[in-house]
């Protein structure tokens, strides 16, 4: 019944793109149908991140896609031991080696235009390195190789375009409006504002992908047995970020939790099924290559589904395009309410509150600067449809 709604998808969102909204004017978003350009922040590699890229190289007319910036994640090794102390080298192997995987995936799908900027590492995470996938269960570096990252791949290969600090240059020369859309820890996009303030002022809006509120329409998620409630997996990883994000960035921001995304209708049983569901390509090949990889630990013990979150805020974004770069309740592919973000906690004495943002739902948007938003429900038809769109 998917392939049904794929055939709409398209006429749909054309439909949409046309409506405009007179909000937009009053904050000074600027929006044409065509002109806009995003940034993408993934952390390490694993499906879910591959397919946002993907998505967003997909889109086209809609938007142009800068880059890709891969975080990192704190990462440790040892399998054996996870309660052994992070290493900082290994953090920083797993993020090369991530950000050379993100590049060769844009290359086997005809994207090697797009430029991969390796990032830097988030401080923090919830979850051992290796609870998603590990850089030993791909088939092409072995644990020795991996352990000696520094001298297995050329630089010019591992950077492609550079690392962060390269794009600062970019950004300085070139100041246009950019929408920016997060399937991770905000790490490289605060450092970004760090390394350049005024790339602050570049930025049109924010689509972020966040965890579990408890307000959505499945139960809070389990790890080892005890519920992580409120705690967002990618603000925890970095609060501080978060915070500065969340708290004082003068554009919309727009969130997209788990459990509003979580629903069966969207999810895929096994790799195989979501190999069936889209299209055969070169890029849908790998995609559900490393799928198959992840799957044995990301969802096969969990009993779930598979759920393509970092997909989540590439509709919303395309969703915002759609209404004039504007907020509307009731969207193409979200129902979306206006929040206020209350406190973001970061701060040491606030440690065991790390990864909680406190919001409450407003009747009407604010119309500043600082307006922010969360989905509340998806649609499940369209979200199907575009994904299949874009995902090939």
């Amino acid at each position: 019944m998917r392939e049904l709604f794929c055939f709409f998808s398209y006429a749909y969102f054309t439909l949409f793109f046309l409506e405009r909204s007179d909000s937009s004017a009053e904050l000074g978003w600027r929006c044409t149908l065509y002109d806009n350009r995003c940034l993408v922040f993934v952390d390490n590699t694993d499906p879910d991140n591959l397919a946002a890229v993907l998505a967003l190289a997909n889109v086209k007319f809609r938007t142009e896609l800068m880059g890709v910036v891969v975080t990192g994640r704190a990462a440790n090794f040892n399998r054996d031991d996870p309660t052994d102390t992070v290493k900082i080298v290994d953090s920083a192997i797993a993020l090369r080696i991530n950000t050379s995987r993100m590049r060769n995936f844009l290359e086997k799908s005809g994207y090697s235009h797009v430029p991969v900027y390796m990032g830097t590492s988030s401080p923090h995470t919830l979850i051992p390195h290796d609870a998603h996938i590990d850089e030993r269960d791909f088939d092409d570096l072995t644990p020795g190789q991996i352990k000696n990252a520094e001298n297995l791949i050329p630089p010019s290969r591992m950077n492609s375009r550079g690392t962060i600090g390269d794009l600062t240059q970019i950004l300085t020369k070139d100041r246009a409006n950019i929408d920016v859309v997060v399937g991770g820890p905000m790490t490289d996009l605060f450092m970004l504002i760090l390394m350049f303030p005024e790339f602050a002022q570049q930025i049109r809006s924010v689509h972020a992908q966040m965890g579990f509120f408890g307000f959505g329409e499945t139960g809070l998620m389990e790890f080892d047995g005890k519920p992580r409630g409120k705690r967002q997996f990618n603000a925890a990883c970095d609060p501080y970020a978060a915070h500065h994000v969340l708290m004082n960035l003068d554009a919309p921001v727009f969130l997209y939790p788990s459990d509003v995304t979580r629903v069966n209708g969207i999810g895929f049983s096994n790799p195989d099924e979501l190999a069936r569901f889209l299209e055969d390509t070169p890029a849908t090949r790998e995609l559900t290559r490393i799928y198959r990889i992840a799957y044995e630990k990301m969802v096969k013990p969990k009993g779930e589904k598979i759920f393509v979150h970092d997909f989540a805020p590439v509709l919303g974004y395309l969703q915002w395009l759609s209404h004039g770069c504007s907020y509307h309740k009731n969207g193409i592919f979200y129902r979306v309410k206006p929040i206020k973000v209350t406190q973001v906690p970061f701060r040491d004495e606030e440690r065991d509150r790390w990864g909680e943002i406190d919001i409450e739902f407003m009747d009407e948007p604010s119309y500043d600067p600082k307006s922010r938003f969360v989905a509340v429900k998806v649609n499940e038809q369209a979200y199907l449809g575009e994904m299949r769109n874009l995902l090939k």
